[in-house]
């Protein structure tokens, strides 16, 4: 017969330990709750003092940091953000709540390759409630490292079981980067049916404004003129009156151009549009405008919004330094021409010229080692036809080496 006392102590013992793990559980849910209640206060600073707290408690608690990740995501302090999940993956590294919220931290702080590894992790975790969502970053994140066929085999993959207007538009986008007109065509025009069949005019409106740079691209500047007006019609953006502004500079309507530049700027919560009118500026010969349009983005070092675009910091950092270079030298060479009178005024304007001289060529230096770096980058993930042409840009201008 068995002896139920002997089982006693062990009863106990496993009730103790329920005990604790529920008391625990309730003690950190409590802390979240009080960080929840200081957030809603607007009260970030003590929302992170009762984590540190609840941290110093509970040190084996994922949550804890991982909450704190995410008050400083939304705060947009993305490397703080990082290292808090880390050390909650050190805790917990199943959780795909976790791991996503890592993912998107590294896309923000441009570490693409990174994002792409966890994304890819996630993937293959295949979590019901994060699918959707892993495929959509995923597939961008393969836009962003070019690994085009990647993306293109995981989207069509997927959209034969299940069609998404995301990841149609994704997927035209894929096939813009390697240049292929009439896929690209076909995906975005899905994307832009069923997106206006279901009423989102939002994203009719943005992928609208992607068809119109890819006919842009292909010098099919009638078709790109009407894609970014109908891009318009559905929602005023900055993006449409961006590629309006630059066919209009291109036809010489420089009114038209520097009006769509400005409609764009009052829009846009990026700096490429005022990248794009300090660019107008600098064609048009209002050098200082340009500088000073240029000076002050590189005034404001947040960059997490490229993020949501297909650029990096290299890409744009050239563009700056082109402007920046074309500028000094246009100042230098319109200095030549200024009526001087007298030794100290043609002094102090060669002073300035050879001054603003130095200046383009330094930022011109800056823009040819940027745009040798980007070529091998390029040519590292396989973009070959990018990879020369920006190995040419960086060229362009030296005398030809002797054979």
């Amino acid at each position: 017969m068995v002896n139920l006392k002997r089982f006693i102590p062990v009863f106990f013992l496993i009730l103790n330990l329920i005990h604790g793990f529920v008391l625990y559980g309730d003690a950190v849910d409590s802390i979240l709750l009080k960080v929840d209640e200081a957030v809603q206060d607007e009260s970030y600073t003590r929302a992170i003092a009762i984590i540190e707290e609840g941290k110093k408690a509970y040190p084996d608690d994922y949550r804890l940091p991982m909450q704190a990740g995410e008050l400083y995501m939304g705060r947009e302090l993305y490397h703080l953000a990082l290292a808090e999940f880390k050390a909650a993956e050190v805790l917990n590294p199943y959780s795909g709540e976790l791991l996503y919220d890592m993912a998107e931290s590294y896309g923000y702080l441009g570490r693409d390759n990174d994002a792409v590894n966890l994304l890819e992790r996630l993937y293959a975790m295949d979590i019901p409630d994060l699918k959707d969502d892993v495929i959509d970053d995923l597939s961008w994140m393969y836009f962003k490292t070019y690994r085009m066929d990647d993306g293109i085999d995981l989207l069509e993959t997927v959209l034969k079981d299940d069609f998404s207007r995301n990841w149609a538009h994704t997927l035209g986008t894929l096939y813009a980067g390697l240049y292929n007109l009439e896929q690209s065509r076909y995906w975005y025009m899905k994307s832009i049916d069923d997106a206006l069949n279901s009423g989102d005019e939002l994203f009719a409106s943005v992928a609208y404004y992607n068809l119109s740079l890819l006919d842009y691209s292909f010098y099919l500047y009638g078709n790109a003129r009407d894609e970014a007006m109908r891009s318009l019609e559905i929602r005023p953006r900055s993006g449409g009156f961006m590629v309006v502004g630059e066919l209009d500079f291109m036809a010489w309507n420089l009114n038209d151009a520097i009006a769509s530049y400005r409609k764009a700027e009052s829009r846009d919560e990026t700096p490429l549009s005022r990248v794009d009118i300090a660019s107008f500026y600098q064609r048009i010969g209002y050098l200082d405008e340009a500088i000073r349009f240029i000076q002050e983005i590189q005034n404001n070092p947040d960059d997490s919004w490229m993020y949501h675009y297909g650029v990096n910091r290299m890409r744009f950092s050239m563009d700056l330094h082109l402007i920046l270079a074309d500028s000094w030298k246009g100042k230098a060479h319109l200095e030549a021409y200024r009526i001087k009178a007298g030794f100290l005024q043609r002094l102090f304007s060669g002073v300035r010229r050879l001054f603003w001289r130095l200046k383009g060529m330094y930022h011109d230096r800056i823009y040819r080692s940027l745009t040798l770096r980007y070529s091998g980058e390029l040519r590292d993930e396989g973009n070959e036809l990018d990879a020369a042409w920006n190995a040419a840009k960086a060229s362009r201008g030296y005398r030809r080496g002797a054979l």
